[in-house]
Parts: C-alpha cells; structure tokens; sequence
C-alpha cells in the first residue's frame, strides 16, 4: 500500500492499482482540500520493455514522468508493482508450449495430458499455494485433486463446468506421484465389492454411474483423473497452462508469473 499525505495533513492509503489510475489522471489533487498529494516513500515508475525506471515523490511529478514515458524506448511507463505494469510486461511475453510431447499420432481422441480447469480466481491462488489442494469427491468422499484428460481442442464443455483457466500435467509424471484414472461402478456392482470390502487405497478413485431415468447420475464424459493428495508444483511440475479469457480485473501477478515459469498451451488447437 502507498501512503498519500497533502500540506493539511490529510492522509489516504492506496493499492499499486489505485495509484497508477491515480496518476494518470491529469487533474489530481486532495479530495479534501485539492491540494498537491505526496507520495510518502516516493513511488517507482517502470518501462514493461526495457525495464528503465524512474522515481517521483509526488502525485504531480509522478505524472509528469510517466508523461513523459521512458527515457530509452520513448513508451509509457507504469507504477512499478501494478497489476496495469504486470499486464502490460505479460502482453510482451512470448513463452507458449508445444503440446507435442503430450500428443499421440493419429489419435485426437487421446493424448498424454491432464488438465485441472478452474476460474480465474481459484487458478491466482492455486499460483500463489504452489499447488493444488484435495477435496473430497467420489463416491466414498475422501479427498483427491481432480483433472481431466479430456484432449486438446474437446475442452468446451468440461470449462463450462469447471472454469476456462487450468493447469496441465503429463500422465507419467502424475501416475509416479501415485495419481490414476477414476473408475465409474454401477450401484449394483458397488454393493457387491463394499459386502467384500473395498481397499482403502481404491476409494478416492471409485465413482457411481447411474443411467436410471429417475436416478440419473453419469459423469464419465468428463474422463476423470485423480490424485489422492495434495498436488504440489515442486513435486509434479504444471507441463503448462491454460488461459482463458482475460480482463483488467483479474490478478496479472499470477497470471504473468504462471505464464513465465510453466508457459501457456492454445487450447484452441
């Protein structure tokens, strides 16, 4: 956060966001008094280019430098740690991921990847922990990290479900780490296993199919994997990620430094 002060001591702390909006609007003063607004501690003003910076210590001078742009590359310049730097800086970044270690010849009904589709906010986070966090799910609700190997250019209506954004991961390294493909039972056949016991090990994978009319429980399109754990990136690595659409609001932190570490895959091949 920024502290702003004016001569008459009035006093407003503001995100990297609000100050960068701040600054560029030409005419701002104190929204008290009108008077001139400093920045305690000054603040940094970047190129997302080159990286040349320069610093201000008030709302006036800060926006005479920013006006005034980069002195080397002669393009704007932006609050240092703003999510408008960050987005600008991401925009420039080249860093996509052939999927081809991940695709099988002549076959687009399959590949070796598995994608864990969320939204935008849950994907900010899921950058921040450094991995995803089990849940519980299945039949015998017991926790475990849920992706799809639904392959590239099927995802339409599993990012319905789940959310546009995601992370991919490669089968072998998952199934290493102890990860494998869920199983769907029809309830009759559960019934039978659970009389002789089911494996502690087999639950989190275990799921019901059910196509009774009245009773209709079915999610096998969506080609589920699990993982009865927490999936941390230091241990399985994301291949790459998946973007959705993108807006000013969103975290461009997470956004740009997912993009920077794993790379982005077109999910419209």
């Amino acid at each position: 956060m920024y502290k702003l002060f004016c001569s008459n001591e009035h006093v407003r702390l503001v995100s990297a966001n609000e100050l960068h909006d701040l600054i560029s609007a030409v005419s701002y003063g104190c929204p008290k008094c009108n008077g001139d607004v400093a920045i305690e501690d000054g603040v940094g003003l970047t190129c997302p280019y080159c990286g040349e910076s320069a610093g201000a210590e008030t709302i006036k001078v800060a926006y005479e430098v920013m006006d005034k742009g980069c002195p080397v590359c002669r393009t704007p310049l932006y609050v240092s740690d703003s999510n408008q730097h960050v987005k600008e800086v991401w925009e420039h970044l080249t860093n996509e991921v052939c999927p081809h270690p991940l695709i099988r010849n002549q076959r687009i009904d399959y590949w070796e990847g598995l994608v864990h589709f969320c939204s935008s906010d849950e994907f900010s986070s899921i950058y921040y922990t450094g991995g995803i966090l089990a849940s519980e799910t299945g039949y015998f609700g017991k926790p475990a990290v849920c992706l799809t190997e639904a392959p590239l250019g099927t995802w339409g209506e599993v990012k319905k479900a789940h959310g546009d954004f995601g992370f991919v991961f490669d089968k072998r390294t998952f199934m290493k780490h102890g990860g494998a493909p869920a199983f769907y039972m029809p309830e009759s056949l559960i019934v039978v296993q659970k009389a002789k016991g089911f494996a502690e090990e087999l639950k989190p994978f275990v799921n019901l199919v059910r196509r009774d009319n009245s009773k209709y429980y079915d999610f096998r399109h969506e080609r589920e994997w699990r993982l009865p754990k927490n999936l941390f990136f230091n241990e399985i690595a994301p291949f790459a990620v998946v973007l959705g659409d993108l807006t000013d609001e969103m975290d461009w932190h997470a956004i740009a430094g997912a993009v920077v570490n794993f790379g982005t895959i077109d999910n419209t091949k």
